[in-house]
């Protein structure tokens, strides 16, 4: 009897244990994965920053963990999120979502994230995390020029460096929106277009600092822009601040028409003299720069009419250009004598891309006029009177530059310079208001 008790004790302590680890087998494979951050704290000191939640095991399906978000800092005006929930892959076990700042913070801010409950999951421990926003270093944007003559086409760029001018380079794409200023008289299509599309931003890379783009002029005529960076500081950042060239002034100049040179103009002399007077003394004789005609500055040119009328030019005063105007109709030519190097453009009156050797480094655009009486032989012992072409421009002062293209070769060259024509001899006039 004793021993009959003993095993009927025995099999039931067996029962027993059977039935626990049966209990204990079916609550393991029945428990949720854990989740939690991956750390629970950070710290956004740079471009941006990467937050990981991490699972106690490979999910088997793709499953989303979202989250609340608190704290000072405020979200699409401090920072901004790559995404508003984590995505864990089937297979996997981990997810990030990433948090880029986006001002320039003046204190301290920080963001507060915490895992939201989910069906497939359980919250582990670290169910909270905290991101500090360390103050951001500010950045300057600059054009390459201030102001610029469209006349065919043209690149500009965009750098953006750290304050005091030190390199920078961009960890994450950096977008910073552009517009064009009010007042501006060009027209976006008629006058101008943007080479490959019209933008709305400029992006820089990862990795670079700076973004370009390319402006082309079309039909228009003295026509301007201003082209700006958005300088809003919830568009592009208060971390993001205007450098010395911020913008950039575009004027489309066109050929020069005779509503923009009516009236008196005043002769400031020889165009580039200083220079002209050192070839020549180096390649002849310096006593021969004393026959240059320089008494320029008691001469004045009249242009009245209009294009439909009719144009004409009267020559006013006393001194060297005496010698070479006269009272002339003045019509549109094709270039004659231009540089070799230069393109012509609107309508065939027009050269760009023209260089002197007196003048200035600048290229500039000619537009060529025909006078219908000069006196070609440019001095005051000798006359020569027939048509001569020459080459105006408004230059950036507003000042007209006239260079001659078509004349004898004067006295005062003699005959070391057989290429006179080409040689871009101009002179400078301010309007007289």
């Amino acid at each position: 009897m004793k021993r009959f008790l003993l095993m009927a004790s025995a099999l039931l302590l067996v029962t027993c244990l059977g039935s626990c680890k049966k209990d204990k087998d079916e609550q393991s494979s029945t428990r949720l994965p854990i989740v939690q951050f991956g750390a629970v704290s950070y710290t956004l000191s740079g471009e941006y920053v990467d937050i990981k939640i991490v699972c106690s095991a490979n999910l088997k399906k793709n499953t989303m963990v979202n989250f609340t978000l608190g704290g000072t800092a405020v979200e699409d005006t401090d920072y901004i999120l790559s995404s508003n929930s984590f995505e864990v892959l089937a297979g996997t076990s981990t997810a990030i979502i990433r948090v880029t700042s986006r001002n320039f913070s003046e204190s301290y801010k920080n963001i507060s994230l915490e895992l939201e409950p989910n069906e497939s999951l359980e919250l582990g421990r670290n169910a909270k995390s905290e991101i500090a926003i360390k103050q951001k270093e500010p950045l300057a944007f600059n054009f390459n020029v201030k102001s610029l003559r469209l006349m065919t086409e043209y690149e500009i760029k965009l750098t953006v460096t750290k304050i005091g001018g030190a390199p920078f380079t961009a960890l994450e794409p950096i977008v910073l929106p552009v517009k064009i200023l009010d007042g501006a008289t060009a027209v976006l299509g008629t006058d101008y277009i943007f080479k490959g599309g019209s933008i709305t931003s400029l992006t820089i890379p990862k990795g670079e600092n700076s973004a370009a783009f390319t402006l082309i002029a079309k039909s228009g005529k003295n026509k301007k822009f201003t082209f700006a960076i958005n300088n809003d500081p919830v568009a592009i950042g208060r971390h993001m601040v205007p450098g010395k060239n911020p913008n950039v002034e575009i004027t489309i100049p066109g050929p020069l028409m005779f509503d923009q040179i009516t009236g008196p103009w005043k002769c400031q002399g020889i165009i580039g003299l200083d220079s002209l007077k050192k070839v020549m003394a180096d390649k002849y004789d310096e006593s021969e720069t004393t026959l240059l005609p320089t008494a320029t500055t008691n001469f004045w040119l009249n242009f009245s009419g209009s294009t439909s009328a009719g144009m004409r030019v009267s020559p006013l005063g006393v001194g060297s250009l005496t010698a070479l105007f006269r009272a002339s109709s003045l019509e549109f030519h094709e270039p004659m004598n231009n540089h070799s190097g230069s393109t012509i453009v609107n309508d065939t009156h027009s050269t760009i891309n023209e260089t002197y050797n007196y003048s200035k480094t600048e290229n500039i655009q000619l537009t060529y006029f025909k006078l219908e009486k000069a006196n070609r032989a440019f001095s005051t012992t000798t006359v020569n009177e027939g048509e001569m072409v020459v080459g105006m421009w408004l230059n950036a002062k507003g000042n007209l530059e006239i260079y001659l293209r078509d004349t004898d070769m004067p006295p005062f060259l003699q005959a070391w310079y057989p290429d006179y024509e080409r040689m871009g001899l101009g002179f400078e006039f301010t309007k007289v208001r």
